[in-house]
């Protein structure tokens, strides 16, 4: 249970949007857990069911808060691989001492094992420092605003001249938007997880924008310039390269591009989302032309599910080698995410 002061009306709708943009069955098993009936109901009706029982008292909004602490990790993102360098590594590999100079600065220790909060600042705010086993995990929170089409409220009506018009209705949501360092000390590798930002008309470099700006929030105590970030190209040429060989395939790729020798760009898209570029045999062997551990640029791939693995179903993602960025385009589980991420550490 979450000890922070309850929460307004406002605030809670604002948490309970945060839920509904999760995947639907997340949000169903947020219900189950409480015994709250959900059967035949759609997303907009989960909404309205979730807030009733929040009012109702069957759920606290501290456990709907703790509900996406767990789940949130995997949800849409992106991720930028990183690797910390061996100085900085080096200074932190001992937490106790870590926690000290923390604890040292007044403007940070209240952070130290704190928990993310319920309320979603406008402008990014550090809310949780972790310092467990060999993980540190540094948190930030915004709020995200973002429109949702919501046929409820649309309406029918007709001109002066009696022809018929049509107002179809977007609501104004507002969700908590996180940022992750998620750095083991004891291989130096680290993650910086964004949550998805949603609408139209994003910002090229938007991803990047947040990062700037946690990197700045961190800065005081923790130069974020000592997180290199890593080779993805070789990576995603070693998981084509399976997928050419067909030996320890890992993904299904429906599209790519390469960049040439003389700066050309090759793009490759599959026959269909179930099968490989690989599967053609002419896209294979024009592809196989251009491929080489530094010309991949993007790789739009479904990850496979493997016996004993997290990863129970096909994951989406896209690989935007270019950036050092994976998108996680469908939300999973935080396991299956960590194990697609430690799979792609392990080829570089």
């Amino acid at each position: 249970m979450n000890t922070q002061a309850q929460p307004s009306e406002a605030e809670i709708d604002e948490l309970v949007s945060h839920a509904l943009a999760l995947r639907k069955d997340f949000v169903q098993d947020l219900l189950r857990s409480a015994g709250v009936p959900f059967s035949g109901l759609r997303k907009a009706e989960l909404r309205e069911r979730l807030r009733e029982a929040i009012d109702e008292g069957a759920i606290d909004p501290a456990d709907v808060a703790g509900f996406l602490d767990d789940v949130e990790p995997g949800g849409k993102q992106h991720v930028f691989m990183l690797r910390a360098s061996r100085a900085v590594n080096d200074k932190w590999k001992d937490h106790a001492a870590a926690r000290g100079r923390l604890q040292r600065r007044a403007d940070v220790r209240g952070l130290l094992g704190a928990a993310v909060p319920l309320l979603m600042p406008e402008e990014l705010t550090l809310s949780r420092i972790g310092l467990d086993g060999p993980m540190i995990e540094i948190v930030g929170v915004e709020a995200r605003r973002y429109t949702e089409r919501d046929a409820f409220y649309d309406e029918r009506g007709e001109t002066d001249e009696g022809l018929p018009v049509e107002l179809r209705a977007y609501v104004q949501r507002v969700a908590r938007s996180t940022v992750v360092l998620r750095w083991n000390t004891a291989t130096r590798h680290a993650g910086l997880h964004i949550t998805q930002a949603s609408g139209r008309g994003l910002e090229a470099d938007h991803y990047s924008d947040v990062a700037a700006r946690f990197a700045q929030a961190i800065t005081p105590w923790l130069d974020f310039n000592e997180f290199r970030r890593v080779n993805l190209p070789r990576a995603l040429h070693a998981l084509h390269q399976r997928e050419r060989s067909g030996e320890k395939i890992l993904t299904n790729s429906r599209s790519g591009r390469w960049e040439t020798e003389d700066g050309s760009e090759l793009a490759a898209t599959s026959a269909s989302s179930e099968a490989s570029f690989f599967a053609d045999r002419q896209l294979g062997a024009a592809v196989g032309a251009v491929q080489t551990p530094a010309s991949g640029l993007t790789g739009n791939l479904y990850w496979l599910p493997t016996p004993g693995s997290p990863v129970s179903e096909r994951l989406h993602l896209t690989i935007l080698a270019w950036d050092s960025r994976i998108h996680f385009m469908v939300p999973s589980s935080p396991q299956a995410v960590e194990h697609v991420l430690e799979q792609v550490r392990s080829l570089l």
